[in-house]
């Protein structure tokens, strides 16, 4: 019996650790956990809810949820880096508060995990939760980014062996395209899409129009490609927002 609980470690059957960055996200988070506490009823997962500082209820429905918690100053880059100190599986996986998973997602991750490969990270195919031809569309873009520039964006999720997410030098404490930075130094070859779904909130691509915020996002991209303070962009960026 020993034995083989050992070997389910060593396999990585029970070794994942999910990273949840939050701020004043309550309702989303609260969506995200009830969907995952009965998505792992069968796996050892740990949760890590990384805070910014929220004055809402997130903390506490973090705890209610058996989260850790990892609290500090507000900035996704920063907080993802930060919740690693409380990691303690071979598996790392981030997602976005605002995030919906599909039926199968944890079991599409645990099979990706059961083959050992650890040379490579993975993200998800996203969709809005909205069915309208501009959110199909978007979405659709979206994945094709993904799959044919090697560009997916946190909302796609990120899954990744903790020793490959060490040796590129994990998450770093930007204010914005934390994602795209990993990502970079992940390249191309060490990622892969996998066939599970994460359902994204819209309702700030509704307000602002699908194409218009997602053009306005391009723009960001463009000039953070160029070299432009980070800094500078987050703070257009949270004007926009």
């Amino acid at each position: 019996m020993l034995a083989a609980i050992w070997l389910g470690f060593h396999n990585g059957l029970m070794a994942l650790s999910i990273i949840i960055p939050n701020y004043n996200s309550a309702v989303h988070l609260k969506n995200l956990l009830e969907i995952l506490s009965h998505q792992i009823k069968t796996r050892d997962v740990q949760l890590i809810v990384s805070d910014g500082g929220s004055d809402d209820e997130g903390l506490k429905l973090a705890i209610e949820y058996g989260a850790q918690i990892a609290i500090g100053y507000k900035g996704r880059g920063a907080q993802l880096a930060r919740a690693i100190k409380l990691a303690r599986y071979d598996w790392l996986l981030f997602l976005h508060s605002d995030s919906l998973l599909g039926p199968d997602f944890i079991k599409c991750v645990f099979t990706h995990i059961d083959k050992g490969d650890k040379s490579c990270a993975a993200y998800f195919k996203f969709r809005f939760n909205d069915n309208s031809f501009a959110a199909r569309w978007v979405a659709f873009m979206a994945g094709l980014r993904a799959k044919y520039l090697a560009m997916p964006y946190g909302d796609q999720g990120l899954l990744i062996p903790r020793d490959l997410y060490e040796r590129i030098g994990g998450y770093k404490p930007l204010p914005l395209f934390e994602d795209l930075d990993i990502i970079e130094r992940l390249g191309a070859k060490r990622l892969v899409g996998l066939n599970a779904v994460i359902i994204t909130d819209a309702s700030k691509y509704r307000r602002d129009g699908f194409i218009a915020r997602s053009l306005a996002n391009l723009k960001l991209l463009r000039r953070y490609k160029s070299g432009e303070d980070v800094s500078y962009l987050a703070k257009l960026y949270n004007c926009e927002s």
